[in-house]
């Protein structure tokens, strides 16, 4: 059975990821327009950050297993509430 490569090995062929995005702006202009700043998520981000550091901060005399709980649960509840 091969064995997955560990190493990063540089080659000469285009990035992929760029040949596909132009690719797909020439087939679908339209897509452009989905390729812009949006500021609402800078405010979610800063959101994340803040209910992490008021989790570390209340969790900060407590038992490593309150923290794991409650990291699977804030975890549970982004992907419930993100889908």
């Amino acid at each position: 059975m091969p064995t997955a490569p560990t190493a990063y090995t540089p080659t000469a062929e285009p990035v992929s990821h760029h040949v596909r995005a132009r690719q797909l702006l020439k087939a679908h202009p339209e897509v452009k327009r989905l390729m812009t700043r949006n500021a609402t998520t800078a405010l979610i981000t800063a959101g994340c950050v803040a209910v992490q550091v008021a989790m570390t901060y209340l969790l900060h005399g407590h038992a490593w297993y309150w923290s794991l709980a409650a990291s699977y649960l804030l975890g549970l509840l982004c992907a419930i509430r993100s889908s």
